[in-house]
């Protein structure tokens, strides 16, 4: 995550987390998720929430087949 956004998530953001969801749920392993976000970056329009919407759904394949934590935290 950038510092530049000051806890907002990008499009990069997204995929990083997509890309990390689809790894472990290849490899059988557990995901340890810690958010600190205010969300979605604006700057990045409708492109920043559509990568939320994609890493959600990467994450939520993972659902019953690998353990799964997640901290939210937030500004």
């Amino acid at each position: 995550m950038s510092d530049v956004h000051r806890g907002a998530l990008g499009i990069e953001d997204g995929a990083t987390l997509q890309g990390a969801a689809e790894a472990a749920l290849g490899m059988r392993v557990p995901i340890v998720l810690v958010l600190s976000t205010s969300g979605a970056d604006v700057s990045d329009g409708v492109a920043a929430l559509h990568a939320w919407g994609q890493a959600a759904r990467a994450l939520a394949a993972c659902s019953g087949v690998v353990p799964f934590l997640t901290v939210v935290t937030g500004p």
